[in-house]
């Protein structure tokens, strides 16, 4: 079927059903609000839509490399821990596993070293096989005890911070963006202008249960808060220097234009607030 006969029919079954869903708004007593809060708002999200996001990947690319070079030297650490085991069982091979594979993590902490699953982390496998979840909060208990489930999980972390950063959001920056001028103020205090491009995700206004819009395309409700990542300086004879820490802000990347501001806001707790708000319980008042 054709793109304008697909369109088109859509539109047609769109149309015959405002009638039934107006008279289900109205038995549930939510005309009022499709009619005040959610229509009006359709008009608004599509601006925002067609605006976009400033955006500058520049930004954060300078702690790319040092990224992938902190991200090349735990899996090599992973390997020399994971290998221990091997040595030690009469094969003197080098071991490699995928640090990102549920199962083969399971193999190596589980079943090579041995470590104690703790509660809660049973889970099952295909055919009814016994397994152990690797998920991060059993990570970050097996890493009081063993060294290996430490570094698998930086280099989870790290690896999807990668991601982010260097496949994510720039495809959107590069395909789906146009240029705009932007006022920033420099090092030295200065305000000058600088190019860069806008992301223009998608708003989708009715896929939460909760009524909260949601973004898709990319979705930057879930880009990473800074955070500081350790690095380790290298001699050109590839010997180990001193560690040091420098801070990835994929949020600094986000610019406004003139005078604007980015708000970020989150309704955290929001029952218990509108529970506060309505019954002006002193105790609830006091607990948000």
């Amino acid at each position: 079927i054709g793109t304008i006969p697909y369109a088109c029919r859509n539109a047609a079954c769109l149309f015959d059903l405002v009638v039934p869903l107006r008279s289900c708004l109205e038995q549930e007593d939510l005309l009022r609000c499709y009619d005040e809060i959610e229509t009006p708002l359709v008009p608004v999200l599509a601006e925002m839509e067609g605006a976009g996001v400033p955006f500058n990947s520049a930004i954060y690319k300078e702690a790319i490399p040092q990224l992938k070079q902190r991200v090349d030297y735990l899996v090599q650490k992973a390997y020399e821990k994971a290998s221990v085991v091997k040595t030690l069982q009469g094969d003197p091979k080098p071991f490699s596993f995928d640090l990102s594979s549920h199962s083969a993590v399971q193999h190596v902490l589980f079943e090579m070293h041995k470590l104690p699953p703790p509660p809660g982390s049973e889970s099952s496998r295909r055919g009814g096989v016994r397994g152990f979840s690797t998920r991060k909060e059993v990570l970050e208990q097996l890493s009081s005890i063993h060294p290996l489930p430490g570094i698998i999980l930086e280099y989870r972390q790290l690896s999807k911070l990668l991601n982010t950063m260097e496949g994510n959001l720039p495809e959107y920056e590069r395909w789906t963006t146009t240029q705009s001028q932007v006022r920033v103020t420099n090092a030295e205090g200065e305000v000058v202008p600088v190019k860069m491009t806008r992301i223009k995700g998608t708003f989708l206004q009715t896929t939460s249960e909760t009524g909260r819009v949601q973004m898709d395309e990319p979705n930057l409700q879930c880009v990473p808060n800074p955070r500081e990542v350790k690095v380790k300086s290298q001699s050109q004879e590839g010997a180990e220097g001193r560690s040091a820490r420098i801070e990835v802000n994929v949020r600094g990347a986000f610019q406004t234009l003139n005078e604007n501001a980015i708000l970020s806001a989150d309704y955290a707790q929001l029952e218990l607030r509108l529970m506060a708000h309505f019954s002006k319980d002193p105790v609830l008042l006091g607990s948000i």
